[in-house]
């Protein structure tokens, strides 16, 4: 949520909160910017939803996506840290097809209109892990990832994709920090 204090919100584990409870609470105020707020805002609302992907496709591509990229990182560290940075958002275009092969190509939002060398690299290896990660017989995805800001892509293309929700390998840090629960009365 905020890189300066190192702040994450963690999705692991849903927790339930009794409403009286918030109500003895003072928050503290949003640590970062207005753009951040917004991005939170959609990840925490997402985490009760997600996109309907054929499950041979969640099978054939993302289940194995997240687990070589979760490898990628201890392979090569500091990889997704640089691909997190450049990128914002990962898409991947609904199949027209309900049946494999799965024609996909991967859309990457970036926060910025240029990459760094070490970003670029980080494309690199991680659309390298996908490539050796899905079987081509179900997914045929395409080599190179279209890479637009998000002033680029057009509404049209937006809602053509569905997002990859891969923030659980972005964050490799040792403590997370957060609000304790207040002791039951």
């Amino acid at each position: 949520m905020d890189p300066k204090s190192r702040l994450v919100a963690h999705a692991k584990y849903p927790v339930v909160i009794d409403k009286e409870a918030l109500l003895r609470v003072t928050p503290e105020p949003w640590p970062s910017d207005d753009r951040r707020l917004v991005r939170f805002v959609r990840w925490l609302a997402r985490r009760f939803d997600r996109p309907a992907l054929p499950d041979e496709l969640v099978e054939a591509f993302q289940k194995p996506i997240e687990l070589v990229l979760a490898e990628l990182e201890k392979q090569h560290l500091g990889v997704m840290a640089a691909f997190s940075r450049a990128f914002h958002e990962v898409r991947v275009n609904l199949p027209e097809a309900e049946e494999p092969p799965y024609f996909l190509q991967l859309v990457l939002i970036a926060n910025q209109p240029r990459l760094t060398e070490e970003e670029s690299g980080a494309v690199d290896l991680v659309m390298a892990a996908i490539l050796e990660a899905t079987d081509p017989k179900v997914v045929r995805l395409e080599r190179q990832p279209r890479i637009v800001t998000e002033h680029e892509i057009s509404w049209g293309e937006y809602l053509r994709t569905c997002p990859l929700y891969l923030e659980y390998y972005t964050y490799k840090g040792e403590e997370i920090g957060g609000a304790e629960p207040f002791p039951r009365a």
